[in-house]
């Protein structure tokens, strides 16, 4: 099982929790912060909690606000990005019929959505889980292929365009069914574009399901892992200082989901917070200013939404209400 909801199903994270929890299907994360004042949110709102495909990108500007559509496509729109700026976010978007999933921006006001051009074609199942580079020009995003065989894409790029499109590269190409083994999600750009952070998930490899974040250089060498296999560890983000990374264990569901930094070349390990029982943490993102995390928080049967701490754990304030399922969390800075 793959995260991406909007594909078919070619890969499966820890939103499995979510599942359980409230009857939503996983989708993928993607998320970078950039430096600055604390801005507005945005998230991803399932309109039904059972159809993956009912997601929309919202955003809220504050703790108790009315949070604000900015999409209704039908196919639903996933993974939203802000861009360093704050005046443009990134999602993708799933088609009804069929059609390949394709990246699209859209103002932060939700005006003027355009379709980012890429070069998916032929056996491409579509483009995801796009982020901004910190120049604010180029996007980096996972491509799937077929065929698909026992609920897995066959082939997996990690790939870097402008944001129009053009001038695609390469990064890796990753076949999770064969070679490696692996397949790559949630890249990340570090705050001075110089490295990648990266969650890859074994297919095929051993501890089977099994996942870690790496780092990596953008024309994809120099491949480091930086957290213990023991944590299932998905979902990074860099701080904007570029000082630490924020990561969720647990990827793949096998134990509490918990959430962690750690320093870009794998020492200082540390747990934000011990879960209660029947309590889980993911999709953490760090605030503009460094000082707090975003992330998506639930318990027992309850929907999750979008809560903050400070980034040590402490003082939890919860900022999206109701009974609809928030995902994906993105912390942007004020439009400039």
């Amino acid at each position: 099982m793959s995260p991406s909801s909007h594909m078919p199903r070619l890969l499966a994270p820890l939103v499995a929790i979510a599942v359980a929890a409230v009857g939503a299907a996983a989708v993928p994360a993607a998320h970078a912060t950039f430096a600055g004042e604390r801005g507005p949110f945005a998230f991803q709102r399932l309109a039904d909690p059972n159809d993956e495909g009912s997601a929309q990108v919202f955003t809220v500007e504050a703790r108790g606000a009315r949070p604000r559509q900015l999409t209704s496509s039908a196919g639903g729109s996933f993974a939203p990005d802000y861009s360093p700026d704050g005046q443009q976010i990134a999602f993708e978007r799933g088609f009804t019929d069929g059609s390949p999933s394709q990246l699209y921006t859209i103002n932060a006001d939700g005006s003027d959505p355009l379709a980012v051009s890429t070069s998916c074609a032929d056996r491409c199942l579509g483009d995801a889980a796009p982020a901004w580079a910190p120049n604010g020009d180029q996007l980096v995003f996972e491509r799937a292929f077929r065929p698909i065989i026992d609920d897995n894409a066959s082939a997996l790029d990690l790939v870097v365009a402008n944001a129009d499109g053009t001038g695609e590269q390469l990064v890796h190409h990753f076949l999770p069914l064969e070679g490696e083994g692996r397949e790559a999600h949630d890249a990340q750009w570090s705050p001075d574009g110089q490295r990648l952070a990266v969650n890859l998930l074994n297919i095929t490899a051993k501890p089977e399901f099994g996942s870690a974040i790496y780092t990596l250089d953008p024309d994809g060498t120099d491949l480091r892992r930086i957290t213990p296999r023991r944590l299932n560890a998905g979902n990074p983000d860099w701080s904007p200082n570029g000082k630490r990374i924020v990561f969720n264990s647990s990827y793949e569901a096998q134990a509490a989901v918990e959430i962690y930094t750690v320093r870009p070349d794998g020492s200082e390990l540390r747990r934000l917070r011990r879960e209660p029982e029947r309590s889980y943490s993911f999709e953490p993102v760090w605030s503009p200013n460094g000082r707090r995390v975003a992330f998506v928080h639930g318990a027992g049967r309850n929907s999750p939404h979008i809560w903050t701490m400070r980034k040590n754990g402490t003082r939890l304030r919860q900022v999206t209400h109701g009974r609809l399922p928030d995902l994906r969390p993105d912390w942007g800075t004020p439009p400039r």
